[in-house]
């Protein structure tokens, strides 16, 4: 029953982000100006996480799928989410299994499942993204592009590297606390 789970979760996961992602369309003759007011300012709340998943289709379906879960755990780091973070992570080590050279992917994705703190989570969060930046390159992509992005003050000036589906910066590494720290280096298409 557990791997039943395991396998259906990224694809149900996905399915309801495909259903959710479409925003209603503010209608100014339909609400009176202070309900307009309000839906314009909840809409600029959501722009940067809604930016993440602009137009990027993999080549490899199952690829594809936890691609969309990669955006989620992303998000989640930028938020500092830890919760969040587990579900999506977990998503991606389910996703990952019927993945080809998915096996570092899981297995890093599981790290971040077990981790109690975000900190733990963005360093494995480093390691998942240069495993699922080669998986992209391998597959490539139908539709859109993706930017690989770097923030040189990562982990104590290391530095680390994300991918995004926009040039937009938001540091997953960093959080609020320096969002739009870093550089695109590569854009795959």
């Amino acid at each position: 029953m557990k791997k039943l789970i395991k396998l259906t979760l990224p694809l149900t996961l996905a399915l309801i982000v495909s259903a959710c992602g479409g925003k209603a369309e503010n209608k100014a003759d339909d609400h009176n100006h202070a309900d307009s007011i309000q839906h314009e300012s909840a809409e600029k709340k959501m722009e940067p996480a809604d930016l993440t998943t602009a137009s990027v289709k993999l080549k490899d379906d199952r690829l594809n799928a936890v691609y969309l879960q990669y955006v989620q755990l992303t998000n989640s780091l930028i938020e500092a989410d830890v919760d969040a973070a587990k579900i999506a992570a977990n998503a991606i080590e389910a996703g990952a299994t019927g993945v080809t050279g998915g096996k570092a992917l899981a297995s890093a994705a599981a790290r971040i499942s077990a981790a109690s703190t975000v900190q733990t989570q963005r360093k494995a969060y480093g390691s998942l993204s240069g495993d699922m930046m080669r998986l992209v390159k391998e597959s490539g992509l139908a539709e859109g592009q993706v930017h690989v992005q770097y923030c040189p003050m990562a982990f104590n000036n290391e530095g680390a590297t994300w991918m995004s589906s926009t040039r937009e910066i938001r540091n997953p590494y960093m959080g609020e606390s320096m969002l739009s720290c870093g550089e695109t280096r590569e854009s795959i298409q």
